[in-house]
């Protein structure tokens, strides 16, 4: 929201992107998180999960 925010989209688009959101996340509840920098892993981990 923040960032759409701040580039100056009308509500209705920020409203839209949150609803998105809300189905994704019900759709896909699996979170990959890279911390601190690095991201070595993380498209091994992702290709690992899409393939179950």
């Amino acid at each position: 929201m923040r960032r759409l925010r701040e580039r100056g989209a009308p509500q209705e688009w920020i409203d839209d992107a949150v609803a998105d959101a809300v189905l994704g996340r019900a759709l896909i509840p699996t979170v990959f998180q890279a911390t601190g920098g690095v991201h070595d892993g993380l498209a091994a981990r992702v290709l690992s999960w899409a393939r179950r």
